[in-house]
Order: C-alpha cells, then sequence, then structure tokens
C-alpha cells in the first residue's frame, strides 16, 4: 500500500508552520514534544486531500495519541466534500474513530456536529483519560455494505474493533477516500498507506508500531551546490536547510537561475526497518512571476524527484512521499537511506 502521508509532530512549536503545510484547517494547534504526544489541541486540523492524492477504497494508518477527553480523533473525509475548509467537513466523514465517555474505541460515521452513528465499538474501559499515550493501528476499507476495519491497541487486536468485515463503512455511498481529519486530541508518529502497491514492495500490512523521525542535512552533496546560500557563497549550503524547524528568512539558499543542490542527510536509527521516506523542503518565491521547485531524494544514483511545485510568495512546506527507494523500488535499508541524499531544484 503507497505511503500517502507521514507526520513526526516533533516540530510544529509554532502551530502556522503545521498548518500551511496542507490544504485546509486553521486551529489553533498547540505546541507539541515529539514522541510524548505533546498538549491537547484547541481545535482541528485537516488534510485534504493529502499528497499524493490516495487511491483505492482501503488505506492502513498507525497514529500515536494521548486522550484526555471523550472526543472524535482520526476521520476519512469522502471527496464529495468540497468544503472541508469551511468548518462543515464532519458532514463528509466516512468513518471517524472516536472515544465515548465510558471508554470506548468507537467506529462511527459522523453525520453533523452534535450526531454520530456507531458502526462498532469495544468494551468499556478500553481507553482511559488520565493522560495515557496510545498507538493505534489499523486497516479500513470503505464501503456500504462489504466494509472491513482491524484494529490493534499498542499491538493488541482491540475486541469488538477487529477482523471487521461485511460493514458500512461508507455513509455517503463513496467508495473511495480523499483525506484525513484530526479533532481534539494531542498526537504523533502518523502514518498513512493507501490501497495501491505500485512497486509490489510497499508496505500492505498492519504495522504494529511506527516511529516517524526527523533527519536533517549534514553536508553537502555530490550534486551542485548550485544554489547561493544567504551569507552570499555556497561553499556551506547545507548549513543553511538543516534546521528543524523552518526559519524562514533567518537562513536560506536561494537561486535566480535553474539550480540544482543535494544535500547529505543525518544517519536514519540504528537496527530500525524503514517503511517509508518522506522528503521535505519548505520554500518560497522572492518576485512575480512564476517560480518553479521540485524535491525529492537521490539513492545509489538514482534521483526521485517530485512533481513540479508553483511557488507563493508566503512559505509553504512541500512533501513528497517515497515508500520504496527510487533505485529499483525496493523497500528501505538502513543502509540505503544513510547513503541517500536530498534534492532540491529550481526549475
Amino acid at each position: 500500500m503507497a505511503q500517502v502521508w507521514t507526520e513526526s509532530c516533533q516540530w510544529t512549536t509554532d502551530r502556522n508552520k503545521f498548518v500551511r503545510r496542507y490544504f485546509a484547517g486553521d486551529a489553533s494547534y498547540e505546541a507539541t514534544s515529539g514522541r510524548a504526544g505533546g498538549p491537547a489541541y484547541n481545535g482541528w486540523w485537516s488534510v485534504y486531500p493529502v499528497r499524493p492524492v490516495p487511491q483505492g477504497n482501503e488505506f492502513i494508518f498507525f497514529c500515536r495519541f494521548r486522550v484526555t477527553h471523550p472526543a472524535w480523533f482520526l476521520g476519512v473525509v469522502g471527496p464529495t466534500v468540497g468544503n472541508i475548509g469551511t468548518g462543515t467537513w464532519w458532514a463528509g466523514c466516512d468513518v471517524f474513530l472516536a472515544a465515548s465517555a465510558d471508554g470506548r474505541l468507537q467506529l462511527v460515521h459522523r453525520i453533523s456536529s452534535g450526531t454520530v452513528v456507531v458502526i462498532a465499538q469495544s468494551p468499556p474501559g478500553t481507553l482511559t483519560f488520565i493522560g495515557t499515550l496510545y498507538g493505534l493501528a489499523g486497516k479500513i476499507s470503505i464501503h456500504p455494505s462489504a466494509g472491513t476495519c482491524d484494529l490493534y491497541l499498542d499491538g493488541v487486536a482491540v475486541p469488538g474493533l477487529s477482523g471487521l468485515s461485511g460493514i458500512n463503512t461508507a455513509h455517503l455511498g463513496s467508495t473511495t477516500w480523499a483525506g484525513f481529519v484530526t479533532d481534539s486530541y494531542a498526537r504523533c508518529d502518523l502514518f498513512v498507506a493507501d490501497g495501491t502497491n505500485p512497486t509490489g514492495n510497499d508496505v500492505d500490512v498492519v504495522l504494529p508500531d511506527v516511529r516517524v523521525d526527523y533527519r536533517t542535512p549534514n553536508g553537502n552533496g555530490v550534486l551542485g551546490n548550485g544554489f547561493m546560500g544567504n551569507d552570499g557563497n555556497s561553499v556551506d549550503n547545507f548549513l543553511h536547510v538543516d534546521e528543524i524547524t523552518p526559519d524562514d528568512d533567518l537562513t536560506y539558499v536561494q537561486s535566480l537561475d535553474p539550480a540544482l543542490d543535494s544535500y547529505t542527510l543525518q544517519d536514519a536509527p540504528v537496527g530500525m526497518q524503514i517503511v517509508g521516506v518522506t522528503s521535505m523542503v519548505t520554500a518560497r518565491k522572492t518576485d512575480a512571476g512564476v517560480a518553479s521547485l521540485r524535491q525529492g531524494v537521490r539513492a545509489a544514483g538514482v534521483n526521485g524527484l517530485s512533481p513540479n511545485y508553483a511557488l507563493a510568495v508566503s512559505y509553504v512546506t512541500y512533501s513528497q512521499q517515497h515508500g520504496t527507494n527510487p533505485a529499483g523500488g525496493l523497500p528501505w535499508t538502513e543502509l540505503a537511506f544513510n547513503d541517500a541524499q536530498l534534492l532540491v531544484e529550481k526549475v
């Protein structure tokens, strides 16, 4: 199943830097603390659509979240919803995961802001509201009569929500999905894959535990130095793009002409299975007219680049998913990632 979205939430100390990654949703996203789950939200955020646009009617996901009160916290939006950014996205949620007042984990249709229909649920007391950090893994297919659901909490099958089939998971009659929305809980380590497997090597099983780590540039790569640093030279370009939290106009590289840079990256954690890689670049244009950028990863001499992004005058963080190694489409290994480089190209 092809990777379509990853988010660690470790760098979102400024909610504006988080919100600008996505196409809709401007809630008050609180500062987080990475794998601790962060404090609770004061609002919601959405991804509509994720990049790349998901395909098929099935997806797998992992989400680590901290429960503080009864609420819904992760939903799948049907493609018929065109007003998700206006706050009425709930009317288009095919399925939503929620926590009830008695601690049940629920799979529901959210019909309106105050109306839900419970499809299936776990026993009372499955969740507590004392700030416990949970890891929720799942595989769900969207269908009005043949939907499926398989959920695991901290690696253990959830009673009442595992091995379900023949259920209605598409209250709008849609058999595809277009985005994710979340509400009310702190979360981190989010991974989503859709129902495709273009290389035959993408992950296609429920992932029992996922950790999403950021790795920043630590040196100039083998290509270019075609950009110029804001200090007026191109010798130490990686020092201008090595921060975890984007610092915008404080440090940057730039070019008026077509240019290509590559950067070496910090090594992956030792001994970890890598299920996918997401390359991310924050950029903007500084003048009138069209300015476009591509970004991606280079592995074993093969460049895996995104489509062209037309830059805006404000900073936007662009991401590209690499569920498999661009060199041969094979699963990532620790060695392959450690030899890979980040690519940025002005086109």
